[in-house]
């Protein structure tokens, strides 16, 4: 079943066991089913602006409340809970060209529940859990120019499961639960 869309978009992503992203705008879409595979699952717009989705290559580390972020056309995936719900600190990219992943070198802290966005080419991987399921300030930045992590200044409140996107070159944290597990109205 194809849905035409009057606005347009470039290509959106997804990637995880049961995390699916979803666009800027609402419609009802015949998702494929997922299986205990991880699968990288594509949504490209072709020239009618028609969305349609299909599977690509299968993320090597099955994981769940992960983080993403694109840098320099590959997606990141970051972080997570293994299917143990053990914190995991890999990292690893798909090339969408190439419809592969590789490992890139592990965050410093493992954490689940983790927010990301990326500035100026680096990657912030922001909060989360540790392995007790306590909330975290910890930020820390993977320059892929490099290939290399560095700890930055934490945030002002623990936070995990929480929302981060970049305005104008400024990277937000929005809102999760601290670390008491309560639900936070904060942004930092």
């Amino acid at each position: 079943m194809k849905k035409r869309f009057r606005k347009s978009f470039t290509l959106f992503l997804a990637v995880g066991l049961w995390t699916l992203a979803v666009p800027v705008f609402t419609a009802t879409l015949p998702l494929p089913t997922l299986t205990a595979t991880p699968t990288l699952i594509t949504c490209g717009v072709d020239g009618l602006l028609s969305l349609q989705w299909a599977p690509r290559g299968a993320l090597p580390t099955n994981r769940e409340n992960l983080a993403v972020g694109t840098v320099n056309g590959l997606l990141y995936a970051v972080g997570g809970y293994d299917v143990n719900m053990s914190v995991l600190d890999r990292v690893e990219a798909y090339d969408p060209a190439a419809d592969s992943w590789s490992a890139k070198p592990p965050m410093p802290t493992a954490r689940g529940g983790l927010g990301a966005g990326v500035v100026n080419g680096v990657l912030y991987a922001v909060g989360g859990t540790n392995g007790l399921y306590q909330a975290l300030n910890t930020v820390e930045a993977y320059d892929a120019a490099t290939g290399g992590w560095s700890v930055k200044a934490p945030m002002l409140t623990p936070r995990a499961f929480c929302g981060a996107g970049v305005v104008d070159g400024n990277l937000y944290v929005v809102g999760g639960y601290d670390a008491n597990n309560n639900i936070l109205d904060t942004v930092e």
